[in-house]
């Protein structure tokens, strides 16, 4: 290859589509920049596609997960039960508003928390769990809930930054949380942006009110980037197709090269290498940038691959190649 791979080409996509983002982007033509029409649409287009009441815009979704916690009552002398294997804001959120969180045990196979330990952790002060579906892959949240569902009064806050689009992400516990970072399957493009799903009135009200003018808080998403994320959602079975045909390339070409974890939406296609490390260097040697997602002491043998759906044959080809090449 004469150029490096990335690992995110969010631009290629919206190349890809420029056309018709720049029909949505002139769609908000009376020069609202917060709020609006499009804020509507996409919170009743996500409400509908999660089968939720309640479909709340934010400014991220880490402010998500935060005013969820507030919606839910939860702060001083209260207990979050969380991973400590995912990205930092799943468990900040808790720091934020004035909580103790609690790290659970993850298994070291799927990566998610480990759901037979759980109770271990459980005490007076425990007043929800964040449940974070890794990388796109969904935990088992059927056995999560039967565990929670022993235990009254801890609230389920689905973390589905990753895994939105995915089987039931975002329809489950009492509260969800999903993202439109750049880098995630539903990618603002001019800047970044969240939202809140719920069925409950009360938990609906409160972050109603919390998330714009009260509380010290201006956790808005901004309304030309609705209006794209809402065309994403339009297009995204098409999208789907694309990252699931690189994922089955991947898993077809690496049977028996390396481990690989499994997903349900390719946000991130994963694999789990004998020497992590010195394969990461020789890959970048050949121009392919990879992350580590997450640095971890505990677990140091996971490297993420590009996928996303603008990835071309030849670059697919030549990751493939070169990870063979390495073993």
């Amino acid at each position: 290859m004469d150029k490096a791979i990335k690992f995110h080409r969010i631009d290629r996509q919206i190349q890809q589509h420029w056309e018709a983002l720049e029909d949505r982007i002139k769609e908000v033509k009376n020069g609202q920049a917060l709020g609006g029409e499009a804020i509507t649409k996409l919170e009743q287009q996500v409400a509908k596609l999660t089968a939720r009441k309640y479909a709340l815009c934010v400014g991220s979704c880490t402010d998500a997960l935060s005013l969820s916690l507030l919606g839910c009552g939860i702060g001083a002398g209260d207990e979050v039960l969380v991973t400590p294997f995912t990205f930092p804001a799943s468990y900040t959120c808790i720091d934020r508003v004035g909580a103790t969180k609690v790290f659970l045990p993850v298994d070291k196979n799927t990566l998610h928390i480990d759901i037979d330990r759980i109770e271990e952790f459980i005490t007076p002060k425990t007043k929800a769990i964040i449940v974070v579906n890794l990388f796109g892959d969904m935990m088992d949240m059927d056995k999560l809930g039967a565990v929670i569902r022993k235990h009254k009064g801890i609230y389920v806050i689905e973390d589905a930054a990753q895994s939105f689009t995915g089987r039931g992400a975002g329809s489950y516990g009492d509260v969800s949380c999903i993202s439109f970072d750049p880098t995630k399957v539903v990618p603002c493009i001019f800047g970044t942006g969240g939202m809140i799903l719920t069925d409950c009135d009360l938990i609906y009200h409160k972050v109603s009110t919390l998330h714009y003018k009260n509380a010290g808080t201006n956790s808005q998403m901004g309304t030309i980037d609705a209006s794209i994320c809402s065309f994403w959602l339009d297009i995204q079975h098409q999208l789907h197709v694309m990252r699931n045909f690189i994922a089955e390339t991947y898993k077809n070409n690496f049977r028996g090269v390396v481990p690989i974890m499994d997903n349900d939406i390719n946000h991130k296609f994963v694999i789990r290498p004998f020497h992590r490390d010195r394969l990461k260097n020789y890959l970048a040697e050949k121009g392919i940038e990879t992350k580590i997602h997450y640095p971890s002491d505990e677990i140091k043998d996971v490297l993420s691959l590009p996928i996303y759906p603008t990835l071309r044959n030849d670059e697919l080809e030549y990751i493939i190649k070169c990870v063979k090449e390495f073993y």
